[in-house]
């Protein structure tokens, strides 16, 4: 999409496949956009062996704003986040003291494994406590996964063959473990403790949905934790200036809670440059029934329509020294005064299609940094080289990259 729009400028069309798309890179042309909230189905094909066709992520948008106004939008609301803000409070813990004992991790693994614990716990509740099922649910989530980044590619399994079996195994792994924990937490009558419980509060529940919230949130958040972690251990004034904050905001506690977010301004910072620096989510895609006017461009009905998010994300024209890890671009009044509205919508921008569990992402984000930052000191492990990105379907490190971590004196 970069050379894409290089060289077309800020809308052009190319195939998907056998589909015609159109690609828009500008803030100015989404606002124009912003209110087509349908999305292609064609696009997301890939997913849907595994979500089911009956998943909310391909439901047309009237059912979609249903059922996110009966389970979804409930499940992340501020009051649940109370909640689940101790399961990522469990987590960091949990990370932090492995990494006490340990000179060097693997950060990468290590931050997609701690997104996949809270992700579990809080979708499946204390019913998947439990390290083996834990393990066993992470390892066919990443079996599928994997699959699906292949799948991107062009590359599709022949049924019969092995990576066709191994998929179909840990598929049915993740959808029967799903249909099982819905039906105990029914007989439990749990009450609004993961996201389980609100599903039960509906008539119609789908078993798969709970494995599109894994689908969609391991990985993205997880990037989003490893590619923090890096640039901190990689800006050692940037990962002291944060870890001063920590201190001056949390005194003796190790990480915040949901109360003490409004005032870690320059950590939320961090975050977000993370988000604009490693475009975590590189695109999303939408259409409309009529003809979509695009600029001076009139599209016709039913043409899918990418949101080119990463394009401008590294646009140099909005982001001065795009390539620089900044997260002052976050903070100074008179720069983001100047940027287009809408030129950072990391997680989309279409009204109410938009990213449901942003919040939950960044939350859980602030807190295991937090954590790890005020307890510990990083930097890149002796010989270790900058992680270069793949952009697929999240963007990831193109291999695992380690750091060393010591523990700091306690203030």
């Amino acid at each position: 999409l970069m050379q894409l729009h290089r060289e077309f400028g800020p809308v052009a069309s190319f195939w998907w496949g056998t589909e015609r798309v159109v690609s828009v890179a500008s803030p100015e042309r989404w606002k124009e956009i912003s209110r087509h909230v349908e999305r292609p189905v064609e696009l997301f094909a890939l997913f849907e062996p595994l979500m089911g066709e009956q998943s909310l992520h391909f439901a047309d948008s009237q059912e979609a704003a249903r059922r996110k106004k009966a389970y979804v939008e409930p499940a992340f609301n501020h009051v649940a986040m109370r909640n689940i803000e101790m399961i990522f409070a469990e987590v960091a813990a949990e990370t932090v003291q492995a990494w006490r004992s340990a000179e060097i991790v693997p950060a990468y693994s290590n931050a997609v494994n701690a997104s996949m614990k809270c992700l579990a716990r809080s979708t499946f509740g204390d019913s998947i406590e439990a390290t083996s099922e834990l393990e066993e649910l992470e390892l066919a989530y990443s079996t599928c996964w994997r699959d699906f980044e292949i799948r991107l590619s062009g590359s599709f399994p022949e049924k019969g063959s092995y990576r066709h079996k191994a998929f179909v195994s840990a598929k049915k792994v993740l959808v029967d473990t799903s249909r099982r924990l819905l039906r105990q937490r029914q007989e439990e009558d749990g009450q609004g403790k993961c996201f389980l419980d609100y599903m039960n509060q509906v008539e119609e529940t789908n078993s798969t949905e709970p494995v599109s919230m894994l689908v969609e949130g391991v990985h993205t958040t997880g990037a989003l934790i490893a590619w923090a972690l890096w640039h901190l251990a990689a800006n050692p004034t940037i990962q002291e200036r944060m870890h001063s904050e920590l201190v001056e905001v949390l005194g003796s506690r190790t990480f915040p809670c949901m109360s003490d977010m409004s005032r870690l301004s320059y950590t939320n910072a961090v975050i977000s440059e993370t988000l604009r620096h490693a475009v975590i989510t590189p695109w999303a895609a939408r259409f409309s029934y009529e003809i979509a006017t695009v600029g001076s461009y009139s599209v016709p009905p039913c043409t899918p329509i990418i949101h080119a998010l990463g394009v401008v994300l590294q646009d140099e024209y909005i982001w001065p020294n795009v390539r620089e890890f900044d997260p002052e671009r976050f903070l100074r009044a008179d720069v983001i005064a100047a940027r287009p509205p809408l030129a950072f919508s990391p997680f989309g921008f279409a009204g109410r299609r938009s990213c449901p569990a942003q919040r939950y992402a960044q939350v859980q984000a602030c807190i295991i940094l937090s954590a790890i930052v005020k307890t510990l000191a990083l930097r890149p492990a002796k010989g270790q080289e900058a992680p270069v990105p793949v952009h697929g379907l999240v963007t990831v490190p193109s291999q695992e990259f380690y750091l060393e971590v010591k523990e700091r004196s306690r203030e």
